[in-house]
């Protein structure tokens, strides 16, 4: 019995070597670069334009929002995109207030997001 532990043991070990498990699988994804921003606010709305670097095709551009830095409570926004650029306009937020975001970016490798950027709506006066 205890020979076919051993023996099982070793057959993983070898079976895992040829299957070729790769210690870092990370190092073959590439990430969608969000390069640049330009952020217009107003009392009750933001409009954000920005590039992004990606070589491969996004399906799906999405933008998440909270007035909380622990981003718990959020609302999802639909980001229009093209190749290289992207436009997302969201109104009825409340004025001077700091508002918490972050991209949510499906590919065919799977869903990557950014870190969480913010801004500050104007005041209404």
């Amino acid at each position: 019995m205890k020979n076919n532990v051993v023996y099982i043991v070793l057959m993983l070990f070898t079976l895992t070597g040829f299957v070729g498990c790769d210690d870092n699988t990370d190092a073959n994804i590439v990430l969608v670069e969000i390069k640049s921003e330009i952020v217009t606010t107003a009392s009750n709305c933001v409009e954000i334009q920005g590039i992004y670097d990606y070589s491969g095709k996004v399906q799906g551009f999405y933008l998440l929002l909270s007035r909380d830095a622990d981003m718990l409570v959020k609302s999802g926004y639909e980001v229009d995109f093209t190749e290289n650029s992207f436009n997302v306009t969201i109104s009825g937020l409340e004025s001077a207030t700091t508002y918490y975001y972050y991209y949510k970016i499906d590919n065919a490798i799977g869903t990557m997001k950014t870190e969480i950027k913010t801004f500050e709506t104007n005041n209404s006066k």
